[in-house]
C-alpha cells in the first residue's frame, strides 16, 4: 500500500501544470517561495500569516497553493525557487519507509530526493476529518462503501489508506477528490463519505458545508500502536457540528531542501526561521487559530540533526 502511493506520485503523476512554474528564476536577496495547499485549506491561510510577517521583516514570501503534502515535497525537491513547503510528517514517514524498502529506481530516487530534505520548524497537529451521511457512524461503517480518500497528490490520500490498513477496513470503491469535490459528491449522493486531514476550523469545511446538508464528522477512535495521535474536534468547531467528535491528528512540518541551496536562499531561510521564532506571539495574536498550538524550541532548531543547517546557523548566533 505504501509504496503504492509512491509509485503512483512518482511515476503516474506530472504536476508542473500550475501556474508559475514554467521559467525558473533565482530569487532576489530578500525573497522565498511556499507551496502550501489549496487556497480554502488551512496550510494556504497560515502562508499567507507567514507572508504578512515576513513582510513586516523585510522578507517577500511568495505563498503558492498546491494539492497537498506530496506535491509539496516534490516541488521544494525540483525547483530552486520554492525553498519551503508544508508536510505532514506521515508523508515524510512513509516516503521513508517506500524508499527503505524499495529496490527499483524509482526507490533509488526517493531515497535521494529524501537525503536531502531538512526541516526548517515544527507547525501544528492537523486533525483527521470524516465527514459523511448520517448512516455511517463509525470507521466500521466504511466497509463497501464508497469514499473519497484525497488527491493522490495530498498528505490525505496517504493517511487514509493507513487508517483504513490500521483499522481493517476495505472499502467498496475509491474515489480520489479534493475535499471541495468531495464535498459535492457526498451532498449529490455520490459518495458515502470522505477523508481530509487539515487543521480545524478549515475554511474548506465551514464554508463549504451547511446544517442543511446534514452530514457530520464520524469519530475515529485511537487505538494502542496506532500511527497517529488522539485529537478532539471541540463542539461547534464548524456551524453543522454540534457536539465534540474525537479524532486522531498529524503534526506537519517545514521543510527545505538542501539540494540546490545557495548562498543568499540558505542565508533568508535561516533569517526568515528566526523571525518566525522570534515574533510567534504576534502569529498567535493576529494569525489562523491554529498558531496557537504552534511551539517551537530553540534547542530542537539549533541541535536537532533533521533541522536545516541554514537554520541552525541562524538560530545559534541569535541572542
Amino acid at each position: 500500500m505504501k509504496k503504492t502511493l509512491w509509485t503512483v506520485v512518482l511515476v503516474g503523476m506530472v504536476l508542473w501544470y500550475c501556474p508559475g512554474f514554467g521559467e525558473e528564476k533565482s530569487p532576489s536577496p530578500a525573497e522565498l517561495s511556499i507551496v502550501t495547499g489549496q487556497e480554502q485549506g488551512t496550510y494556504y491561510v497560515m502562508a499567507r500569516d507567514l507572508r504578512k510577517l515576513a513582510g513586516r521583516n523585510g522578507i517577500d514570501l511568495n505563498v503558492i497553493p498546491s494539492l497537498g503534502s506530496v506535491e509539496n515535497l516534490l516541488r521544494v525537491d525540483q525547483f530552486p525557487s520554492i525553498q519551503l513547503g508544508m508536510v505532514q510528517l506521515d508523508t515524510l514517514a512513509i516516503a521513508v519507509v517506500s524508499a527503505a524498502t524499495g529496490k527499483d529506481e524509482d526507490s533509488a530516487e526517493l531515497r535521494n530526493l529524501l537525503s536531502h530534505i531538512r526541516v526548517v520548524f515544527p507547525l501544528y497537529r492537523e486533525e483527521v476529518h470524516l465527514v459523511a451521511s448520517a448512516d455511517i457512524r463509525s470507521l466500521a461503517d466504511l466497509h463497501n462503501k464508497r469514499v473519497s480518500i484525497g488527491k493522490a497528490s495530498s498528505g490525505t490520500y496517504g493517511t487514509a489508506q493507513v487508517i483504513l490498513h490500521e483499522y481493517k477496513v476495505g472499502l467498496g470503491e475509491v474515489f480520489t477528490m479534493d475535499t471541495e469535490q468531495a464535498i459535492e459528491a457526498l451532498r449529490r449522493g455520490q459518495i458515502d463519505a470522505f477523508f481530509a486531514v487539515v487543521g480545524a476550523p478549515a475554511d474548506v469545511l465551514a464554508k463549504g458545508i451547511s446544517k442543511e446538508d446534514k452530514f457530520h464528522v464520524v469519530p475515529i477512535i485511537r487505538k494502542e500502536g496506532d500511527s497517529y495521535e488522539s485529537a478532539t474536534l471541540p463542539a461547534n468547531t464548524y456551524s453543522w457540528q454540534p457536539e465534540a467528535v474525537p479524532t486522531v491528528s498529524i503534526l506537519n512540518v517545514l521543510i527545505t531542501s538542501d539540494k540546490n541551496m545557495k548562498g543568499a536562499d540558505c542565508q533568508n531561510i535561516g533569517r526568515f526561521a528566526k523571525t518566525v521564532y522570534d515574533n510567534l506571539g504576534w502569529l498567535k495574536g493576529n494569525g489562523h487559530p491554529k498558531w496557537k498550538d504552534v511551539t517551537i524550541g530553540k534547542k530542537f532548531l539549533v541541535g536537532d540533526k533533521l533541522v536545516s543547517p541554514c537554520v541552525s546557523k541562524a538560530m545559534s548566533q541569535a541572542d
